[in-house]
């Protein structure tokens, strides 16, 4: 009996052969072999002898976990069934995304950024946003006031959006709470003047142009901060889903990425690793 996956010779009283037995070890405990050997056959081109990313076409690596192509197994929507087969990087850039959302905010993002389409924020639903992740453990501890907000003499408004000044600060109750709580303050502060839209009285995502959330935690659009380049201390405000799509690319890279993608959702045109 041939393999059920590619129809290549198999072992005695074996189901696969050695290549495809082996693809159980890349999914969770959680994913039952019945969902693993449909995502395989789904994917398997037999032209190319190989198996093809879900999301982008790319033929998968299966040798190599350090690969932006290497194979996995991605729940198409977050949490159930069906299971798919996937690069890492799109497995890691569709996140807490349904497949159905990922392939519609791509496009979308490109046109913002290549044609000036404004992006619309109700696009997608989020509907599997993991909130879970998002949820405090435990109320904030009360903070102490950074040490270089002590001299505010010469500031009488709010340095970033010009709102009435906190006591004993240079930024207002809105702004304070997101550049006092953890380190890189100055940078934050940067990103968030970068950020203020004066016109909408809000602070815009530099990806999406959208204005963030500013509280509630659980928002796919609350806002975050960003390292525009991974090894490198300059910050960009972003919504909480575009950051987690970014990850660890650089900005321009991002950009390079979504391009690619989103020709390819529209024309099936090849992703170039």
């Amino acid at each position: 009996m041939p393999c059920v996956v590619c129809k290549k010779p198999v072992p005695p009283r074996f189901k696969y052969c050695p290549r495809h037995r082996r693809f159980g070890t890349l999914a969770a405990d959680n994913q039952s072999i019945a969902e693993i050997c449909k995502a395989m056959i789904a994917s398997w081109d037999e032209k190319a002898d190989a198996h093809r990313c879900k999301y982008c076409g790319r033929l998968l690596n299966e040798t190599d976990p350090a690969r932006d192509d290497y194979a996995t197994f991605d729940h198409w929507i977050p949490v159930k069934s069906p299971l798919v087969m996937c690069c890492r990087r799109c497995n890691s850039m569709k996140n807490a995304l349904t497949g159905p959302e990922f392939l519609k905010i791509l496009p979308a993002l490109d046109d913002w950024w290549a044609k000036g389409i404004p992006f619309p924020r109700d696009i997608v639903a989020f509907e599997c946003w993991d909130w879970k992740r998002l949820l405090l453990s435990a109320p904030l501890p009360p903070r102490k006031v950074a040490p270089f907000e002590a001299r505010v003499k010469k500031y009488t408004d709010c340095v970033i959006c010009d709102g009435a000044l906190y006591p004993k600060s240079r930024y207002c109750a809105r702004c304070r709470k997101f550049i006092t709580e953890q380190r890189d303050n100055a940078e934050k502060a940067k990103a968030m003047i970068e950020s203020w839209d004066k016109a909408r009285k809000g602070f815009a995502c530099r990806i999406t142009n959208q204005l963030v959330e500013e509280n509630n935690l659980r928002s796919p659009w609350y806002g975050n901060f960003d390292h525009v380049d991974p090894k490198k201390p300059k910050r960009q405000f972003v919504c909480a889903w575009a950051n987690r799509m970014k990850g660890n690319m650089t900005r321009t890279k991002f950009k390079k990425v979504v391009r690619a993608l989103a020709d390819h959702i529209r024309t099936g045109a090849p992703v170039d690793r």
